[in-house]
């Protein structure tokens, strides 16, 4: 058998990649798992033949130093590219091949969500695709060149190792370059890519400290940069990309991220419900202010919590992206909760709970409005207890479930501008005043505590109780009666 052989094999089955390992039979990637081909063996000498087809002396060469080596490559006759992994296991060669589709494929038919199109709007800055291995991040940086092509008469350079996608101009103009083929090495890649002027660059994935440099370099200079990096969520990828930075320059490196990042997008491909295929799951982030601020000061995690409360248009975490899947018939609910990262979110995320898990639809007006039907002083909100009211001066808690920082933060930035949102995510506290219905007002203190959104709000009374009602005593009033002096008024909160 040659190479053409188990790509038409691969093809014919409808595999995402084969695996061709010696003395096993060939194993074919299905939404379902790896599924053997047939009951015959393979033999190393045959995978050698295959990699003798494929591989110059050159690229014969880099295999023998390193013990794995990754190529692009379309058979003759064939106007699909693949992708080829050799590697070493137990000393033996074997090899994976994948298979490509072609570079001019749309955001819609990957099934992404039509928001991912917005990352091709900005003019300069960084545009970041991530996920694990074998999670569609190359069909995906494809189709956001393909985006640009088709929109924008800009240069286009990539920086591929191998080029996987051929990309025929339509408006732009495109020039894709593989490293060890059209340039020496990643380093020459990184360091010549200015020097055809282009507008946009993409890098097939960010490995290395002097990758991500690059990136952030470009992207600070007014250029459109799109590349992809390993990251299991949001998170993940953020503090990926810091911990490639040199660690004496992070601090720097963080304000330079926070200031060029215009998004996020981070994959997993999860069984489609007719198990005919793959659908991925998404998780996107597009920074504002104030998540922006988060980034310059390295409080990565509270970018993750931020996203999961999020309800701004356009932004979702990877459950809402499963909920949204499942709610239109693309994945099966077993599927959607095998891969949600945390079970009750998505529950909650599809209007589903168990009998034992009270609903956590928290509006702030309810309890506002509950504070003052019970002639409260002050409403407290707090991460891990329920609401807490304060009457008479004896705090009580209300009859209702535990409340999470995401829960308060998303009712604090309901009634926040953008403005008071970015001031609280800068200076980690906020005060204003309030007005609901009926003329009731409330002073809110918002602050972080052990990490997590807190707030406290304290009704304002509608008048100006007299001072006998206060119990002020005459003396007090006599020097409140006083032409000019300074009366200091102390005590503890409330």
């Amino acid at each position: 058998m040659v190479l053409t052989d188990f790509i038409e094999l691969l093809l014919a089955r409808n595999g995402s990649e084969l695996l061709l390992t010696p003395d096993k039979p060939p194993s074919l990637r299905l939404p379902d798992g790896l599924h053997f081909t047939s009951e015959e063996p393979l033999e190393e000498s045959l995978i050698e033949k295959l990699a003798s087809e494929a591989l110059d002396s050159e690229r014969r060469a880099d295999f023998e130093r390193t013990g794995s080596l990754t190529i692009g490559y379309r058979p003759p006759g064939f106007r699909q590219r693949f992708r080829l992994s050799f590697f070493r296991r137990l000393g033996r060669m074997a090899l994976v091949i994948r298979t490509l589709e072609s570079g001019a494929r749309s955001l819609g038919e990957l099934n992404l969500p039509p928001t991912v199109a917005r990352l091709t709007d900005f003019e300069r800055g960084l545009v970041v695709v991530s996920g694990s291995s074998s999670s569609g991040r190359s069909n995906t940086l494809a189709a956001l060149v393909h985006q640009v092509n088709s929109r924008l008469p800009v240069h286009l350079v990539t920086l591929e190792d191998p080029v996987e996608f051929l990309h025929e101009e339509l408006m732009a103009t495109i020039s894709q370059r593989e490293v060890g083929t059209d340039v020496s090495d990643w380093a020459e890649a990184l360091r010549s890519a200015p020097m055809s002027s282009p507008d946009v660059i993409v890098v097939d994935e960010v490995r290395d400290q002097d990758a991500m440099m690059g990136v952030l370099r470009w992207a600070l200079s007014g250029r459109l940069v799109i590349c992809t990096v390993e990251g299991a969520d949001v998170v993940d990828t953020i503090n990926n990309m810091l911990s490639l930075c040199p660690a004496s320059g992070r601090t720097q490196r963080a304000a330079e991220l926070g200031l060029c990042l215009k998004g996020i997008l981070c994959q997993k491909l999860v069984p489609a419900a007719d198990q005919r295929g793959w659908i991925p799951a998404t998780e996107l982030l597009i920074p504002d202010y104030s998540i922006s601020g988060l980034i310059r000061e390295q409080r990565i995690d509270e970018v993750g919590e931020f996203l999961r409360g999020c309800n701004e248009p356009g932004m979702f975490s990877f459950n809402q992206s499963l909920a949204a899947l499942f709610r239109n018939g693309l994945i099966r609910r077993d599927i959607a909760l095998a891969y949600c990262g945390n079970e009750l979110e998505f529950r909650s995320a599809i209007g589903e709970t168990r009998a034992s898990e009270p609903r956590r639809n928290w509006d702030l007006m309810t309890l506002l409005q509950l504070a003052v039907e019970h002639n409260a002083s002050d409403l407290h909100l707090s991460e891990g207890r329920p609401p807490i009211l304060r009457i008479g001066g004896e705090l009580e808690k209300l009859n209702m479930p535990r409340l999470r920082s995401r829960d308060i933060r998303a009712m604090l930035y309901s009634v926040l501008t953008g403005a008071q949102r970015a001031g609280f995510e800068k200076d980690r506290e906020l005060d204003l005043s309030l007005a609901i219905d009926r003329g009731h007002r409330f002073r809110v203190n918002a602050f972080y505590q052990k990490g997590c959104v807190a707030a406290a709000f304290r009704t304002i009374p509608s008048r100006i109780p007299e001072s006998a009602e206060l119990g002020i005593p005459d003396a007090l009033i006599r020097l409140a009666q006083k032409p000019h002096g300074l009366i200091l008024v102390v005590g503890p909160t409330g």
